[in-house]
């Protein structure tokens, strides 16, 4: 009985043994693996380091031909100014913003500047002297994207909500999650930029922003009748109570029955009086809410930003000739010494 269990503890050890060295093959390789990528792209980064070092003339002076010729194109080439505008649409007007900039960027496209000249009511010379209309989103605190963060949960079921991050939300933002929205415009006139904003009021308004503010204006226009009899309510019941006040006094009664609904007590006269102030206040504070939001939102967007009267210059490196030149004559240079080393390669290859 004891040899059957040495034996199978033997077994048991061997099986473990087994195990372990099979796991340990497996890191072995796995490290052969990631050393074996890493020395390809060590030698990948030497094979090019050497072959520039062998043209080093040759690069030289093809990099130094391209940053003078990209130079003096630069040179030529004419001042493009820009500016920004900070917006906030309402209604859900962003979409046809977005929409309209893509509009306008399509008719630069085609030099369609007599369709865009009425778009801004701007002369056509004047529309000729515009490049190009970006829209992104606006800037955005971290708290104001925690506040929109806490809103996204609370429009989720409590077991779907648990599986979103912040991270996670944030990332998968588009421009259409911002409240925000910076329009930038890029020209060839640095004072045309003021001239631009009356133009940007039809691309804020739509069928659909038109209807939705409709709803909006008749659903508060409701909501403050409804506030508006809940005042007259309070006041008539204000009366009734005053006057119960005043017979109490009167009578000196110290209990009285209004239609047997409401029992006042004289001792507690005075905290009946202060609901009803408080109620009343209440409901004039939701009418003024409502007033503040007819005349804040009355538009379908609010700028933050105005267009400056002068655009500032263009400075963007990628946009420099002096830049683009010398980086493109390079990357050429080393696609063609790659295509030379793989021609020579394959042609000596077996030899």
């Amino acid at each position: 009985m004891s040899k059957d269990l040495q034996n199978e503890s033997k077994t048991e050890e061997i099986d473990l043994g087994q195990v372990f060295n099979s796991i340990g093959k497996l890191f072995e390789r796995f490290f052969k693996f990631i050393g074996i990528i890493f020395k390809g792209i060590f030698s990948a980064f030497i094979y090019f380091l050497k072959a520039v070092i062998d043209h080093l003339l040759i690069v030289g002076i093809v990099v130094g031909l391209a940053f003078v010729v990209g130079y003096f194109l630069e040179k030529q080439k004419p001042t493009v100014y820009e500016a920004d505008m900070l917006v906030k649409p309402y209604f859900d007007s962003k979409y046809q913003l977005v929409t309209n900039v893509n509009y306008f960027n399509s008719l630069l496209a085609e030099s369609n500047y007599e369709v865009l000249a009425e778009s801004f009511d701007i002369g056509e010379k004047e529309a000729q002297k515009l490049v190009s209309f970006e829209v992104e989103s606006g800037p955005e605190t971290k708290n104001e994207l925690l506040k929109q963060y806490d809103l996204y949960l609370k429009s989720l079921d409590s077991t779907r909500a648990q599986n979103i991050t912040y991270n996670d939300f944030v990332e998968n933002r588009d421009i259409y999650s911002s409240e925000l929205f910076l329009v930038r415009v890029k020209s060839l006139q640095k004072d045309i930029f003021r001239k631009l904003e009356s133009g940007f009021d039809s691309t804020f308004s739509n069928t659909y922003s038109s209807e939705k503010k409709t709803i909006r204006d008749k659903t508060l226009e409701i909501k403050k009748q409804v506030y508006e009899r809940d005042l007259e309510r309070m006041d008539a019941l204000q009366e009734v109570y005053l006057d119960i006040v005043k017979k109490e006094s009167e009578k000196g009664a110290a209990y009285v029955n209004v239609q047997g609904l409401l029992p006042l007590q004289q001792e507690k006269s005075k905290t009946w009086e202060y609901e009803l102030f408080i109620s009343e206040m209440r409901i004039r504070d939701s009418i003024r809410a409502i007033e503040q939001i007819k005349v804040e939102e009355d538009s379908y967007y609010d700028v933050l930003s105005r267009f400056p009267e002068v655009g500032n210059e263009s400075s963007k490196l990628t946009s420099k000739y002096w830049f683009i030149f010398p980086v493109g004559a390079f990357i050429i240079l080393c696609l063609i010494f790659a295509s030379l080393k793989t021609l020579r390669f394959v042609k000596n290859y077996g030899a």
